[in-house]
């Protein structure tokens, strides 16, 4: 199969790999063991002879014969000391030149042991698997640095033999260190674990499909080098393989080298090191269970087609953690450079607030929707989104109040959407330009908490009325501007609750309200209630283009202090107050182009 076909437009690489009903051999008949002594029978075959004769052997005397040549030499060649065509379920040794010649199955609890330097020759097509029909079993392939164990075909191909299966009930202590794969995975991949075993400075090489495909390794597995693989060096399939993919080794070489992840649910958790090469996650994944998902440094996490990934699915509490650098960010993105390509990343409502994306890029997502959904107070500090349809959205809960420099940029639209009460934690220290629209968008609703509006660089576009109410202190910093959507306010004090504003510009930096079209009533203003506090405060505030249906750019009901602030461009007034307000409006303030007047009484 061709991952890039196939991969890149998000089909299945694997549905069930086609083992059959697979024979093997235990080398011999009527093996016993008495007094730690393995006898078998073997088959040997000489080059010059093709005379066959039964040996007994100790596992002490498995050396190979001397005319088979070095022991542990993959050559096809080669005279052989063992000829394997029947399955294994007594305990067996393997040591000198083996060669493989019908499927093998090691079953009902046999160990086999492949000593240093064996050299296992498989013929074509065959295959190897360790606990066949789900029976217990144990591999014991321990070569050494100086004499690794080799597996390699009969003809030195891609894909000459089939490959080598550990099966699920396979036991915990089977392992493979130092050992060799050459020449497998005809049609499937060289190595499948479907559990996790030790594999410790093994190499796959020349695989015609997927190098490993593994639903885990165990604890203390490490350099893995897969190389030459006709398709991509390892395909994961449990949560347990992300965590414990061995690093240390290699994945390059192969005709895609990216190590691609098919696990559709996290729920005891996944971390993400970083192996050299990307990942790509090729189908959705949900993140839940109280799981935490640990991304590191320099780790490139690459989403197909239409993918998203959603932390605390079905409202399931989940943590994630992003430790990037500013050296080696993480990096989300797509298998093809593309706005949209993938879907979104989701936050949801009970991912814990210890959450942290840390040095992080996200690039080439907003499918349907944001390319960051964030439902929880998280912390962002240092992310980027780059080239995506749709860039961010947070609801109400907003982000911590640690989070700091998130730029967004190359949005095909705003570069940002809010719920009312974020707006008081947007992050500063970053850059929200070079977007279709440089705006961060926030919807209409309540706005309950207090804070402070931050200068962002670019507009806020109000698309709905918002209102503000329960004790809600909005202080706004000096050249922040707000483009009122059609119809819209800002209600402070709303339904007889309390509020604050504190719009406090300057003379080079004033705080701007005005209609997306420089229209006269395009939107109705603001409007200031009963309840509002005595100190709120308007100074070096423009406002332009409100006072619809009647009203005014500011309607108040209370004496407010406003200062230094050009009200212009009304429906109908500029201000509106109650009838016993005795401020003096006129004297601080500049008016022009409010055709009912520039004050006038409710």
């Amino acid at each position: 199969m061709s991952f890039q076909a196939d991969w890149f437009v998000n089909k299945s690489l694997v549905g069930v790999i086609a083992c059959g009903l697979l024979a093997g051999c235990s080398g011999g008949e009527d093996g016993t063991e008495t007094d730690a002594t393995t006898t078998t029978t073997t088959t040997t075959t000489t080059s010059e002879t093709s005379e066959t004769t039964e040996v007994a052997t100790t596992e002490d005397e498995t050396t190979g014969s001397e005319t088979a040549g070095p022991v542990g030499a993959c050559d096809p060649d080669a005279p052989i000391d063992l000829e394997v065509s029947e399955d294994i379920s007594e305990d067996t040794v393997w040591q000198g030149t083996v060669r493989v010649t019908d499927n093998i199955d090691i079953e009902d609890g046999a160990t086999l042991t492949i000593m240093p330097g064996t050299a296992v020759v498989v013929e074509t097509d065959r295959n190897i698997e360790v606990g066949w029909n789900s029976s217990a079993a144990t591999i014991l392939a321990e070569g050494t640095a100086d004499q690794p164990i080799e597996f390699c075909g009969e003809s030195p191909e891609p894909g000459a033999w089939a490959g080598i299966d550990i099966q699920k009930n396979v036991t915990s202590d089977s392992v493979f260190n130092h050992v060799i794969i050459r020449h497998a995975g005809n049609g499937r991949p060289a190595l499948v674990l479907d559990t996790g075993i030790t594999i410790a400075n093994t190499e796959v090489i020349d695989s015609g499909d997927i190098g490993v495909e593994a639903v885990d390794f165990r604890d203390g597995s490490e350099n893995l080098t897969v190389t030459g693989s006709l398709d991509v060096p390892v395909l994961l399939t449990g949560e347990g393989a992300i965590t414990r993919l061995p690093i240390g080794g290699a994945y390059t070489g192969n005709a895609e080298d990216v190590i691609v992840s098919e696990v559709d649910d996290i729920v005891d958790g996944a971390h993400y090191r970083d192996p050299g090469v990307p990942y790509v996650q090729a189908v959705s994944v949900d993140v839940f269970n109280e799981a935490e998902v640990t991304y590191d440094a320099g780790v490139v996490y690459r989403l197909g087609v239409d993918v998203d990934v959603e932390f605390g699915w079905n409202s399931d509490a989940a943590t994630v953690m992003v430790e990037g650098t500013s050296e080696s960010p993480v990096v989300f993105e797509g298998t093809s450079p593309m706005h949209g390509f993938w879907r979104s990343i989701l936050i949801r409502k009970n991912v814990t607030s210890n959450s942290r994306l840390q040095h992080l890029i996200v690039r080439d997502g907003g499918g349907d929707g944001p390319a960051m959904s964030i439902q929880a107070a998280i912390t962002l500090d240092n992310v980027s989104f780059e080239d995506n349809t749709e860039a961010l959205y947070i609801d109400e809960q907003g982000l911590d109040s640690s989070s700091t420099a998130v730029s967004v940029t190359g949005t095909l639209g705003p570069a940002m959407t809010l719920e009312p009460n974020a707006i008081v934690s947007v992050p500063t220290g970053g850059d929200y330009t070079g977007n279709d629209r440089d705006e961060i968008v926030v919807e209409g609703g309540d706005l309950t908490v207090s804070g402070t509006v931050f200068n962002a660089g670019i507009a806020y576009y109000i698309a709905g009325a918002i209102d503000i109410y329960q004790g809600a202190e909005l202080t706004i910093e000096a050249g922040n501007e707000f483009i009122m959507g059609p119809d819209t306010d800002f209600e402070f004090g709303w339904n007889n609750g309390e509020a604050m504003i504190h719009a406090q510009g300057t003379a080079d930096q004033p705080i701007v309200f005005r209609g997306r079209d420089p229209v006269a009533g395009w939107w109705h203003g603001l409007r200031i209630n009963g309840n509002v506090l005595s100190n709120s405060k308007l100074d070096y505030v423009n406002i332009s283009h409100g006072g619809q249906a009647g009203g005014a750019n500011i309607f108040t009901r209370i004496p407010l202090d406003i200062t230094n602030s050009t009200i212009q461009d009304s429906e109908a007034y500029g201000i509106l107050k109650e009838s016993g307000d005795m401020t003096d409006y006129l004297g601080p303030n500049t008016f022009s182009n409010n055709p009912a007047g520039d004050v006038g009484d409710i």
